[in-house]
């Protein structure tokens, strides 16, 4: 079969690390596979390299705007190339891509029209999503219950009539080992993230001042960078946490970053899967989240983990307190968070069920 990816930014996230995962896998399997999107994005440029190394792959550069669905020209130009190419799959990472092609793509002859949704928000309901939706598309993936959920709730009828399936991401398991690591008399906490307002790190802040106050014997680790960074310092300093709390800044390889933690206290507002979960369970650390978004799917109260009520620092902090309370409970926990993703999020899985869904 011959597949087009298409993807219209220019940063490398986690729509587009997914993007370049599965073009290997679909090309491993001996599939032909085609990349549409931005010559200056650093995801054309990965598939530019891999290219060379891959007959079966190809890279065809095709920027877009938010503005691209009402250029009729660009439309046409689309539509054509989309003839020329003579693909049997289609697949979206966005919805803003939808809108972007959606018409050109469905008025080809591309039978199998899919998009992998990897965020709980639905677009508005404006006749340009309405219009591409409906020809556009006819799988509908969610990587989580609340991804598929956030469409049924506010956008319905951009499900009409479609296929609709959910696949969860999935990590590699051999690059994540669950390092022993006896837990000390302070307890440490973590965070692998970017520094935005979605991963509600002040609110970690805030829990991880509660359980000083209270005289426990704490340190806290967050990796990871982003535009918050200057505020989430200053409020560090204003909470007298600078001893407490380190900010270390962009990690490239965050398996490296779990084993220096005793358990993960993510405080994400939502998420579609969350990579960060996945990653501390899989170095046999539990997590503490908020029952709340995708993080209600994950999290195995008291088995790999403990759910703290939605937003609520005070119950945040008195869940990190029983983790403290009881380290060896802790140590079990984590046995069984990596267990959960040998079981269930194997990236092997995961990818052996898109490719399936893509080619059949």
């Amino acid at each position: 079969m011959k597949i087009i990816l298409f993807n219209g930014y220019d940063v490398w996230g986690g729509g587009e690390k997914w993007n370049f995962e599965v073009a290997q896998k679909l090309l491993s399997a001996g599939h032909e596979v085609v990349f549409i999107g931005p010559a200056n994005g650093e995801l054309f440029k990965r598939f530019d390299k891999l290219k060379t190394t891959h007959p079966n792959l190809d890279t065809l550069e095709f920027p877009i705007t938010d503005k691209t669905y009402l250029n009729l020209v660009k439309q046409m130009v689309f539509w054509q190339l989309l003839n020329q190419i003579n693909a049997d799959a289609f697949v979206f990472n966005s919805y803003r891509d939808v809108r972007a092609v959606g018409w050109a793509v469905g008025r080809s002859h591309i039978k199998k029209r899919i998009l992998r949704v990897g965020t709980p928000h639905a677009p508005k309901n404006k006749w340009s999503y309405r219009l591409t939706f409906k020809n556009g598309i006819n799988t509908f993936v969610g990587i989580s219950e609340d991804c598929i959920e956030a469409f049924r709730k506010t956008v319905p009828e951009f499900l009409e009539g479609k296929t609709i399936a959910k696949i969860t991401n999935g990590i590699k398991l051999d690059e994540f080992v669950p390092v022993k690591k006896e837990i000390g008399e302070t307890f440490i906490f973590g965070n692998c993230c970017r520094l935005t307002d979605q991963k509600g790190l002040s609110l970690f802040l805030q829990a991880m001042k509660i359980l000083v106050d209270q005289g426990h014997k704490v340190k806290a680790i967050i990796a990871g960078d982003g535009e918050d960074k200057e505020k989430l310092l200053k409020e560090r300093g204003e909470l007298g946490l600078d001893s407490i709390v380190e900010f270390t800044g962009h990690i490239e390889k965050t398996a490296e970053f779990y084993p220096q933690i005793d358990a993960l206290l993510f405080t994400s507002y939502f998420e579609g899967t969350a990579r960060t979960i996945l990653e501390s369970y899989a170095c046999a650390r539990p997590v503490i989240a908020f029952k709340a978004s995708s993080m209600a799917e994950m999290v195995n109260d008291g088995v790999d983990g403990y759910f703290a009520e939605a937003f609520s620092v005070d119950d945040l902090a008195k869940k990190a307190a029983l983790m403290i309370a009881d380290k060896k409970k802790v140590l079990e926990m984590g046995q069984a968070g990596r267990a959960k993703v040998e079981r269930e999020f194997s990236s092997d899985a995961t990818y052996a069920e898109w490719v399936k869904l893509i080619t059949t």
